[in-house]
């Protein structure tokens, strides 16, 4: 059997740097890691926004 194998030129992966100077440049903010987020919230803060994320999750959602 005879095999042809064509090779194409690959684009090279963008690294995660790149990614978020593309973000920036379509106007998006960037995101913001879980440390950052928090930075500045006393531990009483973060528990209650997390609760309030928990209790919106299981909400039922109406269709009206």
């Amino acid at each position: 059997m005879l095999y042809i194998y064509i090779y194409r030129e690959k684009m090279p992966k963008k690294s995660n740097n790149q990614k978020k100077k593309d973000a920036l440049a379509d106007g998006k903010k960037p995101k913001l890691t879980k440390q950052q987020e928090n930075a500045g919230k006393s531990a009483k803060a973060k528990k209650a926004e997390q609760k309030a994320r928990k209790a919106a999750k299981r909400a039922p959602k109406k269709d009206f």
